[in-house]
Formats: structure tokens, C-alpha cells, sequence
């Protein structure tokens, strides 16, 4: 009967030790905790220089607030618990950019390289239950690649003293930085043809300008278009080589300056405005951007109802990137009764630089 009572004893002992463990878990996990709380960093990168934005909501507000503290640890996001201060982390420079919710925080000269406290001249008596948000730049993130943590405090006293009215934790992590590169290439867009619709080359269809029959009391006119566009940093320029209209060995005499077209005269030459004597062409036109400086047109050809046609002549420049423009060259050819019967032809070549 003895050994049986010292069992039953035995057993009683371990259950009052097993139920007083379970009063004092249960008494740890009665503490008010802050809701809706994070800390979003601008920058995850490990070591590198970021802002967090410190985020969370009240749970209640019977007990007034003077400061808050975040204190960031490697080891756990328990409140109460030891903080083993994450490796590189450094606090120490940390500017409060910004702050909503409840306002009127500054950073205490408590503040460490790893516990940022926030204090208040004065506790607010009945704390808002709205959203808290607390920016903090020049923070220096941990040098080791991983999971970190940190600890929410909020206390009725101005200095983080005494005991927290409501506490909370969040796991956050640094990785390893990398970087995105990409290559623009350099191009250079450019085509000539008779008629080029809504600045896409691929409509051209034909490079054959007819002028028709010339005749001595009317003047013959025609017109091509070219366009040009780059991405290069000094833009592209235009020129031209080429003769005047020939037959055999006659020609049509080129205007050597610009020049009005005169009919009854012997004449070849072109311009690439919108001009009425005779009506022919049109400005440049297209996706010019940026809108200034718009395209350079030479001097030359650049003059309403005056033509001219010179070998090897710069027509248009544009000194920075742009978006399709289109041209349109306007030719003219008067003939006097003397010029010999033949049909007239000539090549002219369009030639576009890019200045990369």
C-alpha cells in the first residue's frame, strides 16, 4: 500500500506544474497587439542606403501615446524577447521624411543603429484609430542577405520607458541587388518615292516622276516625297546629287539661284515648300518631335514660288532625334520655242546622314 501512495502522489505533483505553464502562456498572449502593421522598404537590396516606410493601425485608443519605438533584430519579431541587432544595419542617419495618422513625432536622440524611437512633446490623450504611417530615409539595410525583422512598441510615455500599451512584429527581407541593362541600337529611317502615305515606307509604290508634255505657255510641274527619321543624338541631314533634265545632248538650263518660274523661258529647278505660282507641293510634315527646333530647310530651297536645281546641294537638316518627317520636292520645268524636240530625262539622288 506504501508504493502505491507515492505513485499517486507523483502524479498529482505533474499536473499542477503541466497547468501552471499552460495560466502562464495563456496571461503572454493577452497583450494588445498593433494591426495592420509593415515596413515597406524602398529598396530591398542587401547594405544599401533606402527608405522604409513604418506602417500600423491602433488597436485601441483608451491609453494615451507619447512615443513609439521600432526596434529591428535578426534572431525573432517577438516583443519582449532578446534583439540581436541585424549585421550592417544602421538607424543612426535616419530622417523622419514624413509622417499621417498620428502626427507630431520627431526622432529621439535615444535612437540607436538598430532602435528608432519616436517622441512627441506632448502624449496624445486619445490616440486616432486611423492608419499610421512613419517615412524614414538615409536607413542603411542589413549587409547580410535574408530575413530580418522588427519590433512595434507604442507607450503612454514621451521616451519608450515603461511598460508598451500595445506591441507587433513583422518579418521583412533583404536580397541580393541586380541589374537590368538594355541597348537601344541607332537607326536611321529614310526613303524616297513619288507618294509616301501616312509616313510609312512600305506604301511607295513608284520612283518615276512624269512632268507630261513641256509646252511654251504653260509650265510643267511635278513632285516626290522623301522621308527621314533617327534616334541619333545630332539628327540627320539631306542633300541631293544629280543634273538638269537632258536629251541627248540638249538640256533644259538649270536655275543656278533660287528663282521665280517664268513661262516661255528656258527653265529646270524645284523647292520643297507649298508654293502657288505654279500650285504645286507642301511643307514638311510628319511626327516632328521634339517640336522645336523644327527641320532646317537650306536657304536655297526654302523660298515659296523660287526654285533652283544645283549637283551635290544640302536640301534639309534636323540637329537632334526625330520621329518621321515627310518632304515634298517640287519640280518645275518651262521651255523656251527654241528647245530642241527629245524626251528629257534626268537622276537625282537623295542622300540621308545621321550624326550619331
Amino acid at each position: 500500500m506504501a508504493r502505491k501512495y507515492r505513485l499517486t502522489t507523483y502524479l498529482f505533483c505533474s499536473v499542477v506544474i503541466f497547468i501552471a505553464c499552460l495560466a502562464n502562456f495563456a496571461a503572454a498572449d493577452t497583450n494588445t497587439q498593433v494591426q495592420d502593421r509593415f515596413d515597406q522598404m524602398a529598396d530591398s537590396s542587401a547594405s544599401t542606403t533606402t527608405t522604409h516606410d513604418l506602417g500600423f493601425t491602433l488597436s485601441n485608443n483608451t491609453s494615451p501615446l507619447g512615443s513609439i519605438e521600432f526596434q529591428f533584430c535578426s534572431n525573432d519579431p517577438l516583443a519582449g524577447e532578446p534583439c540581436t541587432a541585424p549585421t550592417g544595419f544602421s538607424m543612426s542617419g535616419g530622417i523622419l521624411s514624413s509622417q499621417s495618422g498620428n502626427i507630431g513625432f520627431s526622432i529621439s536622440p535615444l535612437t540607436s543603429a538598430n532602435d528608432l524611437i519616436l517622441t512627441s512633446n506632448s502624449a496624445i490623450t486619445t490616440p486616432s484609430l486611423s492608419p499610421n504611417l512613419y517615412v524614414i530615409s538615409n536607413v542603411v539595410n542589413p549587409a547580410d542577405v535574408g530575413t530580418f525583422y522588427v519590433r512595434i512598441y507604442t507607450y503612454s510615455s514621451l521616451d519608450a520607458s515603461g511598460t508598451p500599451t500595445e506591441t507587433g512584429g513583422v518579418a521583412l527581407s533583404t536580397t541580393t541587388g541586380f541589374t537590368i541593362s538594355s541597348v537601344v541600337p541607332p537607326f536611321l529611317e529614310f526613303c524616297v518615292g513619288v507618294v509616301i502615305y501616312n509616313s510609312d515606307c512600305s506604301t511607295i509604290d513608284t520612283y518615276i516622276v512624269n512632268m507630261g508634255d513641256f509646252t511654251t505657255n504653260q509650265t510643267s510641274a511635278a513632285t516626290s516625297q522623301f522621308l527621314a527619321a533617327t534616334n541619333a543624338t545630332g539628327g540627320y541631314s539631306v542633300s541631293m546629287t544629280g543634273t538638269t533634265l537632258t536629251s541627248g545632248n540638249n538640256v533644259v538650263a538649270s536655275l543656278s539661284t533660287p528663282s521665280p518660274s517664268i513661262i516661255g523661258q528656258d527653265q529646270f529647278g524645284l523647292n520643297l515648300r507649298a508654293d502657288n505660282i505654279p500650285n504645286v507641293g507642301s511643307d514638311p510634315a510628319g511626327q516632328i518631335y521634339p517640336l522645336n527646333p523644327s527641320p532646317v530647310i537650306s536657304s536655297d530651297y526654302d523660298n515659296i514660288n523660287r526654285y533652283t536645281f544645283n549637283d551635290n546641294a544640302n536640301l534639309v537638316s534636323i540637329p537632334r532625334p526625330s520621329l518621321p518627317v515627310t518632304y515634298t520636292t517640287s519640280y518645275i520645268t518651262n521651255i523656251d520655242q527654241n528647245q530642241p524636240v527629245g524626251v528629257y530625262t534626268t537622276t537625282i539622288t537623295y542622300i540621308c546622314l545621321a550624326n550619331f
